[in-house]
């Protein structure tokens, strides 16, 4: 008689332990909106000093690159680039919400973009419409020199565009070709920066260039070292169209609902046991805390961005130059002549009402008052 062998049962576990494990990988890794590759860390400077550190360029691989310049060969497919553009926007989704990268960094339709330019044509509320506006950030790739706290390997730098790159953007121009070559692996510059600190409201300081030098490097690397380093095409955490949208959906649900987004999820509420809050681990809150310093500078570029209002009850547009100055400084003494004229003319139009007045007067005196009669 023979025995059937006996069809091994796959087991549940099996293919989802190794997924989980990896996305567990990737959430550790994890910096907010960036993926980090395993073993490199973010630099991040203090707001107050002098810092050296050297950019390193990696190998483009998005088609779509913010930078692309077909008639330079710039940043294409292949080729080497020191910098990666994006945007991002801050607080999608139900609750705190969460920092996600604007899918127009990678040249794709955008829903939450284009919810805005949908509120900008209707006219909509200019807090709302500027609540979505995308903030525009680079990360780089860094080595710090003779830092205390960061050792002399790639970090990935991650900043605000306009507390960096336009100082830098300056510089190079002002000196160009002199420096346009500080990326370059074998014959790169170490840039030395100066940083001030600025804050928006109670927020922490945060960052902000106020001087770049640029000085020989002591050592230069080989062309193969650009294998070796991250790519910053897919360093940034990229949600789909559609994921996007959901939450971006989800956020407005929670306003409109007051935070109630499932019904499964608001029975019992009541009845649950509350949970006690873990303590963050100094790695987490650290990691906070620089998330946190983030948005600080994004808000930073808002407050910047937006034009100043002129007080109410004053029409008067800002001086543009001194020339306007003076001008406006006479129109001002010729006007203010003019008044002091006819408020001499007004003083004696008043006087003769004043005279008339009191010509009335005695001629009421003269005048015999009809006698009262007394009311019983």
């Amino acid at each position: 008689m023979v025995t059937k062998k006996k069809t091994k049962k796959k087991s549940f576990f099996e293919g989802r332990v190794s997924k989980d494990a990896k996305r567990q990988q990737m959430a550790a890794s994890s910096y907010g909106h960036l993926n980090l590759p395993e073993g490199v860390s973010i630099f991040n400077p203090d707001p107050e000093g002098r810092v050296s550190f050297g950019i390193l360029p990696y190998k483009v691989t998005d088609k779509k690159h913010p930078d692309r310049d077909e008639e330079n060969g710039y940043a294409m497919p292949g080729n080497p680039s020191y910098r990666r553009p994006y945007a991002i926007h801050r607080n999608v989704g139900a609750g705190n919400g969460k920092t996600v990268v604007c899918l127009q960094s990678f040249g794709k339709p955008c829903p939450i973009c284009e919810q805005r330019s949908s509120m900008m044509r209707d006219e909509g509320d200019k807090e709302d419409i500027e609540a979505l506006r995308p903030s525009r950030r680079v990360v780089y790739i860094v080595v710090p020199k003779g830092h205390k706290k960061y050792e002399e390997e790639p970090h990935i730098f991650d900043i605000s565009e306009r507390n960096f790159q336009k100082l830098l953007n300056k510089e190079v121009e002002d000196n160009k070709p002199k420096y346009d070559r500080f990326p370059d692996l074998e014959q790169g510059l170490t840039l030395k920066v100066r940083f001030e600190g600025n804050t928006i409201g109670k927020g922490k300081p945060f960052p902000v260039a106020t001087r770049i030098d640029f000085d020989e490097r002591d050592e230069q690397y080989s062309a193969d070292k650009m294998e070796e380093l991250p790519n910053l095409d897919k360093i940034l955490k990229v949600y789909s169209y559609e994921e996007l949208e959901s939450m971006f959906l989800e956020m407005n649900d929670d306003d409109e609902d007051g935070g109630k987004l499932k019904d499964d999820e608001d029975e019992d509420e009541d009845n649950k046991p509350s949970k006690k809050k873990k303590k963050p681990t100094p790695s987490s809150k650290k990691k906070q805390d620089e998330e946190e310093d983030e948005d600080d500078e994004d808000e930073d570029d808002e407050e910047e961005d937006k034009p100043k209002k002129s007080p109410k009850g004053k029409g008067k547009k800002p001086v543009e130059d001194e020339d306007d100055e003076d001008e406006d400084e006479d129109e001002d003494e010729d006007e203010d002549e003019d008044d002091e004229d006819d408020e001499d003319d007004e003083d004696e139009d008043e006087d003769d009402e004043d005279e008339d007045e009191e010509d009335e007067d005695e001629e009421d005196e003269d005048e015999p008052k009809p006698s009262k009669k007394k009311k019983r």
